[in-house]
């Protein structure tokens, strides 16, 4: 990277236009006192100490959304590692970079290894050639790498793809790299992403948030679960509650055998600053970049520069401009919710939709049920609140509150009757063909899963139902 705020608005349009859950950073020349913030993310960061100025360093920031925490590494080597929990799996992501000037040996990064829980991922800028990953030719430090790459539990992620433009000569290198441990790496798609505009980034690092819905096979899904399910013994469990858990695993196992998951983009930070004609800029900046790489001609080296130094300019001018006119927006009487939900909207900060359950006095967790309950109703008492609203809606509301609702209970009512009927198989279906939303709950179940529920599912799924009003016991 070669300076973190040289190439920060850089960086914020990448994250706006792929939201990165994990990135890693190298060379982002951060000293001890001071380490930047991005929006949404979380960091771990290590620094240089050595040197008259600021120089070398990696930072990884994290998604917010996910839990995460560092790992300590004994090295002498530029190193951080993180562990992250995406949904389902534990990945562990090692950050590396090894300058020019730093030799190191193959045992170096042995140990690196060693102390890695799996699964892992390694990535970083190695500054190190080899034939074995697309350089022109293989340098004593490659060596080494090679060497590393001999253990049957690590795989290359590289596919020969350049990774680094130099700026200077405009010339393509492979100095990046990404290794993964064997039963990991078989889940994972590496690419260099073209479209940005920084040259040196790659997309290595998996996200398995959402299922890959684009062409499943619903055929094999809906006769894989059926079969599974029919395995079941209701027996064996003595309330509802277990039946539920063991038909959710069996849907998610079944469903990450045949359908599998893919990676999935963050909602993308609102910037105000964003106009057409930066759009335009870096189109034609990506349409040179992918030129280059073709013709590798001077006259199209020197357009990319042209094109890079462009749109570069066009972002900050128009982050002034944008600030510029927001400062002079500002009056005597300007409400100062509205003026910091526009600053948060100048940063890309997007809303905490969090619940808050730490208590304030000893900042712990809260988790006693009596408390969890009241921090719930105070949460959706202020959301609800009539602060909330206008005042042309509170007239409305306040004249709704006041007309009397009757009762209209019927006994003798068919379709009253009917609600505290056993669901029947048609009904069900009849709901399911209505349902259009694929974002799932807390059980990363889809209702596209439910809508291909074979008969033997559908049935247990009903059976579950009834029970579950009616009955708590399963015999």
């Amino acid at each position: 990277m070669n300076g973190f705020y040289k190439k920060l608005d850089e960086l914020k349009i990448l994250i706006s236009e792929i939201s990165p859950d994990i990135i890693c950073l190298q060379e982002t020349n951060f000293t001890n006192l001071k380490t930047a913030k991005l929006p949404n993310y979380n960091d771990f960061s290590k620094h240089r100490t050595t040197g008259l100025r600021a120089s070398g360093g990696i930072t990884t920031y994290v998604s917010s959304i996910y839990p995460s925490k560092e790992i300590y590494i004994s090295t002498h080597l530029e190193v951080i590692a993180v562990a992250v929990k995406l949904n389902d799996i534990e990945v562990n992501i090692c950050n590396i970079y090894l300058p020019n000037q730093h030799t190191f040996t193959d045992n170096d990064i042995e140990n690196i290894i060693k102390q890695l829980p799996k699964p892992f991922i390694i990535t970083g800028d190695f500054n190190s050639h080899n034939v074995r990953w697309g350089s022109l030719n293989t340098d004593s430090r490659g060596k080494e790498i090679d060497k590393i790459l001999e253990n049957d539990n690590l795989v290359l992620l590289n596919n020969m793809e350049p990774t680094r433009i130099n700026p200077i000569n405009g010339n393509f290198s492979n100095i990046d790299l990404s290794f993964a441990n064997a039963s990991l790496a078989q889940r994972l798609n590496w690419s260099v992403i073209v479209i940005q505009l920084i040259p040196r980034y790659n997309d290595s690092i998996p996200n398995l948030e959402r299922w890959n819905l684009k062409n499943p096979d619903w055929r094999l899904f809906s006769e894989t679960l059926d079969d599974k399910v029919s395995h079941i013994d209701k027996s064996e469990y003595q309330n509802t509650e277990n039946l539920v858990d063991q038909l959710t695993e069996t849907i998610i196992s079944v469903a990450n055998l045949t359908i599998g998951k893919t990676k999935s983009k963050n909602p993308k930070p609102k910037v105000p600053w964003w106009n057409h004609d930066i759009k335009s800029a870096i189109k034609e900046k990506n349409d040179a970049l992918k030129k280059f790489q073709k013709t590798n001609k001077l006259d199209d080296f020197i357009l990319l520069k042209h094109l890079r130094a462009k749109s570069k300019f066009l972002i900050k001018t128009s982050k002034k401009s944008s600030w510029e006119k927001f400062t002079s927006s500002i009056k005597e009487n300007t409400d100062s919710k509205s003026v910091w939900n526009k600053i948060q909207s100048l940063k890309g900060l997007r809303r905490n939709k969090k619940i808050n359950l730490i208590d304030p006095n000893s900042n712990q967790l809260i988790n006693k049920p009596d408390q969890i309950s009241n921090n719930l109703g105070e949460y959706f008492y202020h959301n609800s609140s009539d602060n909330n609203y206008k005042q042309h809606f509170l007239v409305y509301k306040q004249k709704c509150e006041k007309e009397a609702i009757s009762n209209t209970s019927d006994k003798n009512c068919h379709d009253q009757i009917q609600i505290n009927q056993e669901i029947k198989i048609q009904e069900l279906t009849h709901s399911l063909k209505k349902c259009k939303s694929n974002s799932p709950g807390p059980d990363t179940i889809t209702y596209v899963f439910i809508q291909n529920f074979g008969t033997k599912t559908l049935n247990l799924l009903l059976n579950i139902f009834f029970f579950f009003f009616f009955n708590p016991k399963i015999g």
